[in-house]
């Protein structure tokens, strides 16, 4: 799927009335799914983890304890 079809149904999701935030995440989805790049859903989880995987943001769910 080239880059300019995955903008038309950016802008007609938005201009249908869909929410920023769900066409964003459609669009993206959308991208994944029929991208020829595998290499992406790999590298994905490790990403994701990684972010996660901070000091200072496993302390801001513990200050919610007390």
């Amino acid at each position: 799927m080239s880059l300019s079809i995955m903008i038309l149904i950016f802008v007609l999701l938005l201009l249908a009335g869909m929410p920023v935030a769900f066409v964003m995440g459609f669009s993206a989805s959308l991208y994944l799914l029929f991208s020829p790049q595998v290499s992406f859903l790999d590298m994905a989880p490790q990403k994701l983890f990684a972010g996660m995987d901070s000091f200072i943001l496993m302390c801001i769910p513990i200050s919610f304890l007390r």
